[in-house]
């Protein structure tokens, strides 16, 4: 079978298998007035987590890895908070990144001179840092794709060399895509769905989100571009949304929120 079969069943075993979950929200003491719209990642379909309006974290789902009860005791000042499919990625005021739940493939060993992060993302096996000074940190699997050996690995931590001036990060399944300064996307990964392949009119971008197998980008006039897997219509190439403030990507659906508050999926 193809990588992208191979894939697809991967995917299917972990969405029908049975899941232990956690019915009672965590919560983490307040820290400052930070409200976060989370967790629409592809990491949705497994587990979820956001911010209330206290600011306090809330963990809810399956919780077969500990990914929503194993909060470390040193994370009270939280500002940002994101998951892979069984882990769990936060972020504190100070820049400090805080990983737990599974870490079969590394995904959860935070590199010990990562430094000052100011944002993180959470592939399916993988975990994705933007540090301070615009260059990105990646941990997890390694490697490149084997189907007995390395199954969960498709280089999507291979950060490719000379990486600067990174401003926004993104994960998906078995890839990773970066937003540099002057607009240039840069993906690292798999690409069995053409989802590192970038559209040649995908303009000037605002914001980048990444599901499974497909990417998202928000445009500075306000639309929307997608393109990769588009089995289930979550990428069509020409979407005619309008004044989009904000976007989401599950593993096989998207998200957006318009300037009057409605929001298209």
């Amino acid at each position: 079978a193809d990588v992208a079969e191979s894939a697809s069943r991967e995917e299917s075993k972990m969405n029908l298998s049975p899941m232990r979950t956690n019915q009672t929200p965590r919560t983490l003491s307040p820290s400052r007035g930070f409200v976060v719209f989370a967790a629409s990642l592809i990491a949705a379909t497994v587990s979820g987590s956001a911010f209330s309006q206290s600011s306090s974290v809330r963990l809810w789902g399956d919780n077969s890895s500990n990914q929503c009860t194993a909060i470390p005791a040193a994370l009270t000042n939280p500002t940002r908070i994101t998951g892979g499919n069984y882990h769990t990625i936060a972020l504190d005021a100070s820049g400090t990144v805080f990983c737990w739940g599974r870490n079969t493939d590394g995904q959860s060993n935070v590199p010990a001179a990562i430094g000052v992060v100011q944002a993180i993302a959470g592939g399916s096996y993988h975990s994705v840092a933007l540090k301070a000074d615009g260059t990105v940190a990646c941990w997890g699997p390694t490697g490149a794709f084997n189907s007995i050996s390395n199954p969960n690995q498709f280089n999507q931590c291979a950060v490719p060399a000379g990486l600067t001036g990174v401003t926004a990060i993104t994960a998906g399944w078995k890839h990773t895509l970066a937003l540099k300064s002057d607009g240039t996307l840069v993906g690292w990964g798999t690409n069995d769905s053409g989802q590192l392949t970038t559209p040649g009119d995908v303009g000037v971008v605002a914001k980048i989100a990444a599901g499974s197998r497909h990417n998202l980008v928000l445009r500075t006039n306000g639309t929307v571009r997608a393109w990769g897997r588009n089995v289930e219509l979550q990428a069509p190439s020409l979407l005619s949304y309008t004044n989009v403030t904000a976007i989401a990507a599950g593993a096989s659906h998207s998200i957006a929120l318009i300037a009057d508050g409605t929001l298209r999926c």
